[in-house]
């Protein structure tokens, strides 16, 4: 299906929300992948709970750091719809945090 092996965010079923203390690891890679990695991986990939992990595990200001700093290069950044999409997903996300005080 891929040509490379396919890396995926995953938490670990015991982790709770919390910034960095919390199992994450990425399938068949290196354990010590730095966080920009894993952020960049999960926004990359798209999907919401790997968008809401990475919130969750980096807060929400790094996240954001991360994807405006995927926009600006050219090889990071995602086609248009794409990015639409990954950023409705972060401003909802936002609001959510925001309605519980967080």
């Amino acid at each position: 299906m891929y040509a490379a092996p396919h890396r995926v965010l995953l938490r670990s079923a015991s982790c709770k929300a919390s910034v960095r203390p919390c199992q994450i690891r990425l399938a068949g890679s290196n354990p010590n992948v730095s966080d920009e990695v894993l952020v960049r991986l999960a926004l990359k990939h798209g999907a919401y709970h790997f968008v809401l992990d990475a919130v969750l595990d980096f807060g929400l200001a790094y996240v954001w750091q991360q994807w405006l700093l995927m926009l600006e290069d050219e090889d990071a950044a995602p086609p248009m719809l794409a990015g639409v999409d990954v950023e409705r997903k972060l401003a909802n996300i936002e609001r959510g945090l925001r309605s519980v005080g967080l």
